[in-house]
């Protein structure tokens, strides 16, 4: 591989769909970021084109105790800035998800809970060092998701 590019599918046993796979549910996991609205508007186009319910999951991450810091109150803060997102949104999602801990696990949990026939996220596509020592949250969904994941990635054109 040419300097730079990295593989961006990792091996894993084949989804075996029969007849027509349409999406009865849509879960989008979005951090708000630019790339993450993107992942959004595109979850919404499939949902109405497939007549799928679109559900939407918001992970607040962990944060530490540190003292004098009021770990209690921004995670507050980061819960109330979500909603403030979610309300922004031009197609509202039939369920909204705002939770807290870490993103991969809550995001693979949530979508196993629901039930997801697809799951979606953005990527930010990042390379380099700070890839290969913090992974992608995209990355690790795709490898511990129990269903198809649909990556967004941060240069995708997505019809407004």
């Amino acid at each position: 591989m040419a300097k730079g590019n990295r593989k961006v599918v990792r091996r894993r046993r084949p989804d075996v769909a029969h007849g027509e796979a349409v999406p009865r549910k849509i879960l989008v996991a979005t951090d708000f970021s630019p790339v993450g609205n993107k992942a959004f508007t595109f979850a919404s186009q499939l949902a109405r084109k497939f007549g799928a319910t679109l559900a939407l999951i918001h992970v607040v991450p962990p944060v530490f105790q540190v003292e004098g810091l009021d770990a209690a109150g921004i995670a507050r803060e980061g819960e109330d800035w979500a909603r403030k997102q979610v309300e922004q949104l031009r197609q509202q999602p039939e369920e909204i998800v705002i939770a807290h801990g870490d993103p991969v696990d809550t995001i693979v949990r949530e979508a196993k809970r629901q039930k997801a026939d697809l799951l979606v996220l953005g990527s930010r596509g990042m390379s380099g060092l700070r890839g290969f020592m913090l992974g992608s949250v995209a990355q690790r969904v795709l490898q511990q998701a129990h269903c198809p994941v649909l990556v967004v990635p941060k240069l995708a054109r997505v019809p407004k």
